[in-house]
């Protein structure tokens, strides 16, 4: 019995800082939702605004068999309705309605949604995928995919000489200190958790694919390619961010033209990604026949005047202002300039673009919800600066560093606080505003 007892704890010992620290957060989690969002009705202002648009496929396919949404108005306007939830995700075009949101992040919630079905064929809960058992299942799905996000974002830091302490401190304060906080356990419908868990995962099966030239992972690259797609087509973006992963120009070109003199892997990725997106154009076609559609007819990109300064420090959504722990990760970009310029050089073309091409949606605070949502998917960028910077730091400055992240945490968990308490408002606030409440808590 000792003996046993002996392996066990060794093989607790064996489990690294950042694993327990992933444990912790996902009790975090349950803790968190299971308290707001799934005593009494709370379940049903889980899945709300865009969530009910990419979740509203499941009910269609799996129970209704009608992506016209004919159950629309007897569900949602109906048995369920609520004002102050009610949300008209279909859109007309040619007589017949339409999803406008796209379809993969409800790929991602159907082992969710299905487990919930099954709850409710398995008892007297009604398998009409609205009680309350589909979106406390979709909460849990959003738990799940933080979970994975932020274990594939560790396993990118540590390409960066990052350590296992480290990355579990980075967890903590990128969950409990950004909008992520707020997305899993409040709006887990939206897309941006989930595109948030599949990019990382790309992006360290593509690379091990550059190191170890194993076709496998090349192709399980493509499927998640795709998926990130169907997603987001606007995700497109995150091929632009490759080179940041590697360690210098040249290692990232040869890589890359080795690949592209196999037409053959080339031609079997591009298919593989082809497939996955096309079940958008498929839905699309039994929409409304045609698998072309201009599903956000009237809301555009205006690259012309993009609105970066105050995409980054506005009242209304400024990044900065409502996840301020990201300024660390400018003050790592010293240490990254110090370190490697090309590394450097490469993140400031990335972050660069993807602000201009974010600020440059004609609603660039992209609606409601807290903070800058559409960052959301891209903070293993921030991540690596973050790590670098305290990685760097001399032991006289890091309690006092500590204490500063610390503060900024609380800061943000505060104003979330304040945001379900509608203090700050859900499509945003001025200035004066912001320093009326500023501190202040709910009356």
């Amino acid at each position: 019995m000792v003996t046993v007892f002996g392996k066990e704890n060794n093989y607790m010992n064996k489990i690294s800082a950042d694993r327990w620290v992933l444990l912790v957060i996902a009790c975090i989690s349950f803790w968190v939702s299971s308290n707001v969002n799934w005593g009494e009705n709370r379940p049903q202002h889980i899945v709300k605004a865009d969530g009910k648009g990419y979740y509203a496929y499941l009910p269609a396919v799996f129970i209704y068999q009608d992506l016209n949404f004919g159950f629309f108005d007897s569900l949602e306007g109906g048995k369920y309705y609520q004002a102050p939830l009610y949300y008209e995700y279909r859109k007309l075009n040619n007589g017949k309605y339409y999803n406008k949101y796209y379809v993969g992040t409800s790929v991602l919630m159907s082992p969710f949604f299905l487990a919930a079905h099954s709850i409710a064929l398995l008892s007297d809960i009604p398998p009409d995928g609205y009680a309350n058992i589909y979106p406390i299942l979709i909460n849990i799905g959003g738990i799940f995919y933080l979970i994975i996000g932020l274990f594939f974002c560790g396993k990118l830091l540590r390409r960066f000489g990052i350590d296992d302490k480290l990355i579990a401190f980075i967890y903590l304060v990128f969950y409990v200190g950004t909008n992520w906080f707020y997305w899993v356990n409040f709006e887990p419908g939206a897309s941006h958790i989930y595109s948030a868990a599949v990019i990382p995962m790309f992006y360290f099966y593509f690379l091990r694919f550059t190191d170890t030239r194993n076709r496998k992972l090349l192709y399980l690259s493509a499927l998640l390619f795709g998926l990130v797609l169907l997603i987001r087509p606007a995700n497109v973006l995150i091929l632009l961010g490759l080179p940041f992963f590697y360690s210098t120009f040249s290692s990232f070109k040869d890589r890359i033209v080795e690949l592209f003199s196999s037409y053959k892997k080339w031609l079997i990725f591009g298919l593989i990604v082809s497939a996955i997106f096309s079940v958008q154009l498929v839905v699309y076609t039994i929409q409304v026949g045609t698998p072309f559609l201009d599903s956000y007819r009237g809301e555009y990109f205006d690259f012309s005047n993009p609105q970066i300064f105050n995409y980054l420090f506005s009242y209304k959504k400024g990044l900065f202002l409502y996840t301020p722990i990201l300024l660390f990760s400018i003050g790592g970009l010293v240490v990254l300039f110090k370190k490697n310029k090309y590394t450097f050089l490469s993140w400031i073309a990335f972050l660069a673009i993807l602000i201009y091409v974010q600020s440059s949606w004609h609603c660039w605070w992209y609606g409601g919800g807290f903070g800058t949502r559409v960052m959301l998917e891209y903070f293993i960028f921030w991540m690596v600066p973050f790590g670098v910077f305290l990685q760097k730091l001399k032991c006289n400055f890091r309690i006092f560093t500590t204490v500063i992240i610390c503060i900024l945490v609380l800061y943000c968990q505060f104003e979330i606080y304040q945001y379900r308490y509608n203090m700050i408002y859900w499509d945003g606030i001025s200035g004066e505003e912001y320093w009326d409440i500023f501190l202040k808590l709910p009356s």
